[in-house]
């Protein structure tokens, strides 16, 4: 009886460890978080003139700052949805998309044609990514 309950404490002590572990691996800051919530609409930045975050709104070409648009996601769990905007091709793009839970994990992130981000990011990618993202903004 003794040998089943050390079994099961080690198994839930690695679950626990295995969930930090994740949570460190793909999630943000709450200061980034909060930030986002705070700035919901950040205008595409190109030569100096704003562009509305709008997939396929024509621009200039020359140089160009992301913009990006933060909402609320209601589903079982509450999440935002942000998306990064960037010009492409003389044209307003859709360059990332992230779904983040309200702790500040993140639960998918794609970007040009769909790709799993996550899937190839390194421990604190996300963290560090999102982090350089806000301090271009502050």
């Amino acid at each position: 009886m003794q040998s089943r309950h050390v079994e099961l404490k080690s198994k839930l002590i690695l679950k626990i460890i295995q969930i930090i572990e994740y949570k460190m691996t793909h999630s943000i800051g709450m200061l980034d978080l909060h930030f986002l919530i705070n700035n919901p609409k950040v205008k595409v930045k190109v030569n100096d003139k704003e562009y509305a975050c709008i997939e396929g709104l024509e621009t200039e070409g020359g140089f160009y700052r992301n913009g990006w648009t933060v909402e609320a996601v209601k589903n079982k769990k509450k999440y935002i949805r942000f998306e990064m905007y960037t010009s492409c091709g003389q044209s307003i793009q859709v360059e990332e998309k992230w779904l983040i839970d309200l702790d500040g994990k993140v639960i998918a992130r794609k970007g040009w044609n769909n790709i799993d981000l996550l899937r190839y990011s390194q421990p604190g990618e996300c963290k560090r990514d999102m982090n350089t993202i806000v301090k271009r903004f502050k």
